[in-house]
């Protein structure tokens, strides 16, 4: 139940991260910028998605490995955004922090899976 609930937890997190992406970045003048990010973004919430009704362990847990590689990416492109001056760091280190919210609990369900 708490691996459901946390799986759960880290999709809204996601959801709610790609929202403030988009939201930022679909108003900026790098369009291939923008497009990149906001889909590094996507690719969390849907590979954590793609785990929800994954039956084979091994399958699950390369799904949250793929998730947590995604939020690498994102942080990643957050840095670079801040260094083009896309976005302020005030700003990035919110996106930032939320990212490595939902990176901490993908830890948590990899942990919980692999023992």
């Amino acid at each position: 139940m708490i691996m459901k609930t946390n799986k759960y937890i880290a999709w809204e997190k996601a959801r709610d991260l790609t929202i403030e992406i988009y939201a930022h970045f679909g108003v900026s003048y790098d369009i291939d910028f923008d497009n990149y990010i906001c889909r590094s973004a996507l690719a969390i919430c849907d590979w954590i998605a793609i785990g929800f009704d994954e039956q084979n362990p091994l399958k699950l847990i390369k799904t949250w490995y793929v998730s947590r590689g995604c939020t690498a990416e994102l942080e990643s492109m957050l840095d670079i955004a801040e260094k083009l001056k896309l976005i302020g760091w005030k700003k990035a280190d919110i996106l930032r922090d939320k990212n490595k919210e939902i990176t901490d609990i993908i830890n948590q369900l990899i942990q919980a899976n692999e023992k």
